[in-house]
């Protein structure tokens, strides 16, 4: 039997508010919204010597790898933004980014035109991606 929509909805939500957590040394350079951010940014932020570190880090938390971590992570915002009345390409240039970018990494993360990410809202996002992110997290999503 499937769950009704606010059963979805409060499972993702929960699972979200989880991986909120585990990422909270991470929020601020993710929340820079630069789709350039690289791992190497991330361990200068986080004060580790290397990428390895990062990786055994982020392998600690239970979280995935930097660059999948990353992807959704900006697809998501950009998807709330959009939500609250601001088009892909405003958000782009707002964050000094190419409109060109976001649109890329909307349909390379999800595998859909940003025409239909933006239909399917932000919670359709979370839910994909903590599928994406389920191998290393642990978390069981509800389909």
């Amino acid at each position: 039997m499937h769950p009704s929509p606010t059963e979805a909805s409060t499972a993702v939500s929960a699972c979200w508010a989880e991986m909120t957590s585990r990422l909270a040394p991470l929020v601020p350079i993710l929340s820079d919204f630069r789709l350039s951010v690289r791992v190497t940014h991330a361990c200068r932020a986080l004060a580790l010597t290397s990428r390895t570190t990062l990786s055994r880090e982020l392998e600690r938390r239970q979280l995935p790898p930097f660059r999948l971590l990353k992807n959704w992570y900006h697809v998501c915002a950009m998807v709330e933004a959009a939500e609250n009345g601001a088009s892909l390409c405003e958000v782009a240039l707002h964050r000094g980014e190419y409109p060109a970018a976001c649109y890329r990494l909307a349909k390379s993360t999800t595998g859909r035109s940003w025409t239909e990410v933006r239909a399917k809202g932000s919670d359709w996002v979370k839910r994909c991606a903590l599928q994406a992110w389920e191998p290393y997290t642990r978390l069981r999503v509800i389909e």
